[in-house]
């Protein structure tokens, strides 16, 4: 086993396992304080940002799987539709950049 193996295995870990978890004991604790009068904003703040965070490891990872930033464009182009956009241009990250093309 690698270090880079290594590095990847424990930062899906924390990624999919633990900041998930963490996230539900802030949330549980912000009801237990809500419950009893007391602060609960900054619980349900951090849970909030626990799962924000599981979120961008999640999504670092599929850029990765696709082969990095250059090469996920087709793949990022792929989840939108020229429909959704409003018949507006597509931004130039998510089409060729070769080529100036307006859906109307």
């Amino acid at each position: 086993m690698s270090l880079q193996n290594g590095m990847l295995n424990l930062t899906n870990w924390l990624g999919n396992v633990i900041m998930p978890t963490i996230a539900g004991l802030f949330a549980a604790a912000a009801i237990y304080r809500f419950s009893k009068a007391q602060p609960w904003q900054h619980l349900a703040w951090a849970g909030l940002a626990s799962l924000m965070c599981s979120g961008v490891v999640a999504g670092a990872r599929i850029v990765q799987q696709s082969g990095g930033l250059e090469q996920s464009r087709p793949f990022l182009a792929g989840r939108f539709d020229a429909g959704e956009l409003g018949g507006e241009c597509a931004p130039a990250a998510l089409r060729d950049a070769s080529a100036e093309v307006c859906v109307r």
